[in-house]
């Protein structure tokens, strides 16, 4: 019998953008088995518009409270009934033979997981110099996923977005993985399940089309909520790292470089909202990836604003008289 696939849409105040995206999965070659659409206590006219889509028998919606986007991905997860689940933002594209594509690959290869390419477009009217590229940067089939991390690693296709992989449901609860109620909660799992995963199937094909917007939570400005979540995701990937990996693997050498990443990206973020960064986390994580450039770098941002400005004058003044500060 065919493997089935549940897509898993979670939906908040995308009133502009739902139809597209659903549209996008109705104009399948061949259909999901079922889309759960998780409209996360929108205050728009999201559910309006869902409403156009009730004749649909494989479409269930589910409204809760707002919850943010990871625990309504666990609530689709707990709900879908696929053999296999594909994460799916409401306010994206797919390519019209998406799911006739992956059940090819799930019929020929029995894999945990597919990784597959995408793009990156911006919205009409909408101007920014941001278009992240998804690409995987090759083709191949591991029969472990973490044989895979070093060669995406090294091509630039390490990519953790939830919407660029599909994966057995059960994977989920054999590896105790779910979201984390956290901005980019998908970086707190993908390595994870990654490295959990047997069989893995990378196709460098493009299926998916991320949206470049206003509003969105890649463009939008950091907030006391960014700062939070950023410092969770580090906690949770260096006790990840500490308890699980190989520190002898090469795989060790990528983890220390998210790790790596996701510091820099929590000490810039309290930079923006004047908040000074927890020395302790950033020491922690210094003890894991030995990069003495967190700690210079959390102790300039726990400066304050004046001096941090008057030592940006200075710097700049001393690299335009040819000087190294």
């Amino acid at each position: 019998m065919p493997a089935s696939l549940s897509v898993v849409m979670p939906a908040y105040n995308v009133e502009a953008y739902i139809e597209a995206a659903l549209d996008s999965l109705l104009s399948q070659h061949d259909l999901p088995d079922e889309i759960l659409i998780i409209d996360d206590g929108s205050t728009d006219g999201t559910p309006g518009k869902l409403e156009r889509y009730k004749s649909y028998d494989l479409i269930q919606v589910i409204r809760t409270e707002n919850q943010g986007l990871g625990p309504a991905r666990n609530l689709g997860l707990a709900t879908s009934k696929g053999d296999f689940v594909y994460f799916f933002d409401s306010d994206d594209l797919l390519e019209p033979d998406f799911v006739t594509a992956m059940k090819k690959i799930i019929e020929e290869r029995s894999p945990d997981i597919i990784l597959f390419s995408g793009e990156s477009f911006t919205e009409a009217g909408y101007e920014s110099d941001f278009s992240p590229d998804y690409r995987r940067g090759f083709s191949a089939v591991y029969d472990q996923g973490v044989k895979a991390i070093r060669p995406l690693y090294d091509s630039g296709g390490l990519k953790a977005s939830a919407c660029l992989y599909l994966s057995r449901r059960e994977l989920w609860p054999e590896s105790g993985l779910s979201f984390p109620a956290i901005i980019h909660e998908d970086e707190a799992v993908f390595l994870p399940l990654l490295a959990r995963a047997g069989r893995t199937v990378v196709d460098n094909r493009v299926y998916f089309r991320r949206r470049v917007r206003a509003d969105s939570i890649m463009t939008s400005v950091p907030t006391q909520r960014h700062v939070t979540s950023a410092a969770q995701l580090v906690r949770a990937l260096s006790m990840e790292f500490r308890n699980n990996v190989d520190k002898t693997a090469e795989n060790a050498l990528v983890w220390k470089e998210r790790i790596r990443n996701q510091t820099m990206r929590y000490i810039r973020y309290a930079g923006q909202c004047r908040e000074r960064p927890d020395l302790r986390l950033v020491l922690s994580v210094y003890k894991v990836t030995g990069q003495p450039r967190l700690l210079a770098l959390a102790l300039y941002t726990s400066l304050p604003l004046t001096i941090r400005r008057t030592l940006g004058t200075l710097i700049r003044k001393l690299r335009s008289n040819g000087a190294t500060p």
